[in-house]
């Protein structure tokens, strides 16, 4: 059976070989989230967020005008039923 590569779903890395989408794939790191779990925050490490299955929802609080600049969280939305 072949092994599924997450980057095959973006569109950004779909059109390449699947000898270059082997060594993309070769830097994913897996990662499987419960719902309402923060997956990144400002401030965290820069990262290339690929959602497989189910959704995220990206929003920012911004507790004034001068913070609502600020880049926003990401987090795992409820699956729908």
């Amino acid at each position: 059976m072949k092994e599924h590569h997450c980057t095959s779903i973006v569109p950004l890395f779909n059109h390449l070989s699947e000898e270059e989408q082997d060594k993309i794939e070769s830097l994913v790191i897996h990662c499987h989230f419960n719902k309402g779990e923060t997956v990144w925050q400002p401030g965290d490490e820069p990262l290339l967020i690929i959602v497989a299955s189910g959704s995220m929802k990206v929003y920012m609080i911004a507790g004034n005008s001068s913070s609502a600049s600020s880049p926003p969280a990401a987090t795992k939305a409820p699956t729908p039923s």
